[in-house]
């Protein structure tokens, strides 16, 4: 899927420059062609978004309603670009502003706001913002983001309370996407130390998917301010490339978890020689198992959670020296569950089948109820 949606956007890259982009005047009826295409992407992206969040168990992860916050969202735009392409080929004019396209245009800073805050509880930002300099930066990035917002945009604005809508979205725009990205850039400069394991890349292009379509906005609202916006123009190929970026993010995500649903469905033997007469000791063993799968997943991510459950006592990091101070059971039982709201089931098959050959030494009555 990744390369259909790669070989999409070169195609319609290569389009666009075919049909003049910097002359609004040639090729009038091929850019209408053109803006009236690169839709496909939010739609396709909305799709596979859909799909890949379920297989996270949607609503009730973390990861799997970023997924579904940011699938609506390209819905949400997708909406927009099917009215504005039908005021194309049906009225013969660009979509006034406001439109009923807004509602999916506006609609879209809700989702990614709500995207990228749940992201941010994620990658665990929260735990990032305890130092001083961090508090500093989680100040100011959202101020200056919303300062620069008001002087580019709002500053000197006029008033003009016969149309309260459009005073309305001249201010919810760049305000609305000035939060969104503060939370993307927060992000990116506090996560460098949490975020790690095989989903950084993607969570990472994620941000910078974000970045893009901050900037696509940017140009719109600049564009339109001074009147100077036309069809198939810069903006347009701006908003192929952001709604690109997201797809090709989503479609990544979907990839990683196919790549994690095959190395779960593997089950561990490598311990089946472990001889471990100490009942203790052997759910030391399947703690640290289930520790170090979690960690090539998420990297820091993992040991996070751990920090979260009392009863494990953490020794060493770097080489998963970690030991149960009570009720072994239900310490597996409430980290597995800390994993599962992270990324759904999957998490939780995963430490099954990597400690499998462990569990089976336990008694039965011993065997922790995520691990049954």
């Amino acid at each position: 899927m990744l390369q259909v949606a790669t070989f999409l956007f070169v195609v319609l890259t290569f389009w666009w420059v075919f049909i003049k982009p910097f002359d609004r005047e040639v090729l009038v009826y091929q850019k209408y062609i053109w803006s009236s295409i690169y839709v496909l992407f939010s739609i396709l992206g909305g799709i596979y978004g859909l799909i890949i969040s379920k297989r996270f168990d949607g609503y009730k992860s973390l990861l799997g309603r970023v997924i579904l916050a940011f699938s609506i969202g390209l819905f949400l735009q997708a909406f927009g670009q099917i009215t504005y392409t039908y005021y194309l080929w049906f009225q013969n004019n660009q979509a006034p502003y406001p439109s009923l396209g807004d509602v999916g245009y506006f609609g879209t800073i809700f989702a990614y706001i709500y995207g990228v805050f749940i992201l941010a509880r994620y990658i665990g930002v929260t735990i990032s913002v305890r130092s001083f300099f961090n508090k500093i930066l989680a100040i100011i990035i959202p101020l200056g983001m919303l300062v620069l917002s008001y002087l580019i945009f709002l500053k000197g604005y006029e008033f003009d309370w016969s149309n309260p809508l459009r005073v309305f979205l001249d201010f919810g725009y760049p305000l609305g996407d000035a939060i969104y990205l503060s939370f993307a850039l927060l992000i990116l400069l506090l996560s460098k130390n949490v975020l790690g394991g095989v989903l950084r890349k993607p969570i990472l292009f994620l941000v910078f998917a974000l970045i893009i379509q901050y900037i696509s906005d940017f140009y719109f609202l600049y564009q339109a301010s001074k009147d100077t916006w036309y069809v198939g123009g810069i903006g347009d190929y701006l908003y192929t490339v952001a709604y690109f970026a997201m797809t090709f993010v989503i479609i990544y995500i979907g990839d990683i978890f196919e790549r994690i649903k095959l190395e779960s469905s593997k089950i561990n033997t490598v311990h089946s020689e472990i001889k471990d007469d100490s009942l203790e000791q052997l759910f030391n063993q399947i703690l640290t198992e289930i520790i170090k799968r979690q960690v090539r997943i998420t990297g820091s991510l993992a040991w996070q959670e751990v920090r979260k459950v009392p009863s494990i006592l953490i020794s060493d990091e770097t080489t998963v020296k970690i030991s149960i101070t009570n009720n072994p059971k239900k310490t597996i039982d409430q980290l597995l569950q800390r994993y599962k709201n992270l990324f759904g089931d999957l998490a939780v098959q995963i430490s099954k089948n990597a400690v499998y050959d462990l569990t089976i030494k336990l008694p039965p009555e011993e065997v922790p109820e995520s691990l049954r």
